[in-house]
Parts: structure tokens; sequence; C-alpha cells
């Protein structure tokens, strides 16, 4: 009935896209980690052993065994950050860049489940401990409300 959205991972100081809503955000850079929509899969990087695309049910995730970065300070580290999973992954972040991912899209079944709605991680929105935050760290949550008959 409903599914949320979960963000997109980082390595080494990259951006993760948000998840929820109908549309995950971007990762931060370098042309890969794009949001999932309602539809399709963020798209990933595609240069490693797995193809870096989220797909529906999960995120995108690209590693290739035996890459080493050419870069100094990165030397000998294999990295590719995983999309965020959701009704539609996020794709995954660049194998050679360590860049952030693409965010899950959210869901809900509104045939079933009226007024109800997913929330995207850029929105303010209820905490659990009561105030507010944009974007939610940890273990996720659900506010669930009863109406009267």
């Amino acid at each position: 009935m409903i599914v949320a959205g979960g963000g997109g991972g980082v390595d080494f100081g990259g951006i993760g896209g948000f998840g929820g809503g109908q549309s995950g955000g971007n990762g931060d850079r370098n042309g890969y980690g794009y949001g999932a929509t309602q539809s399709s899969g963020g798209a990933g990087d595609h240069s490693g052993a797995v193809d870096g695309n989220g797909a529906f049910g999960k995120g995108g995730f690209a590693y290739y065994e035996g890459f080493k970065f050419q870069i100094s300070e990165k030397a000998g580290i294999d990295c590719s950050a995983g999309g965020g999973g959701g009704y539609y992954g996020g794709g995954s972040g660049s194998i050679n860049l360590c860049d952030g991912a693409g965010g899950g899209s959210g869901y809900v079944n509104t045939s079933i489940l009226t007024n109800a709605s997913t929330i995207t991680g850029n929105t303010s929105f209820p905490s659990p401990s009561g105030s507010t935050e944009t974007g939610h760290t940890g273990n996720g949550y659900a506010i669930i409300t009863q109406v009267s008959y």
C-alpha cells in the first residue's frame, strides 16, 4: 500500500540524493546517481561489473572487482555508493569518483488509501521527537494518525 523511498548512499565525501515522494533526488555530481521516478529506476554507473541502474524495488549497485583509483589520495580504494531503495530505486554513484547515489521514489496506492502521501527528504516534516526536520538519518519511520469514522 505504501512504499518509502530511501536516500542514496555516499562514499568518501559525496552527497546522496534524497528519497521519498514521487521522485528521488539526484546524487551530487559526475553524471551518475540519478533519482528514481514513479515509472523507472535512476541511471547509475555502468563501468563496473554490475549495472548501476536502479530498478523496481531496488537501488543500483556498481562495483568493479579489482578496480583501483589512479588518484594519489584515494589510491587503492574501490568504491561506489548504492542507490536508495524504494518503489523504484535510485542509480549508483560513479565507481571511479566516489560520488553520491540517487534516491529511491516513494509510492502510495491511492485506490486503497485516501489522504496519504510520502514526503521527499528535502522537505521539512515532523520528526519522531515531535519537532521538525529536513531529511532524516538512521532508520526510517512512519507517523500514522487515526481519523474519526
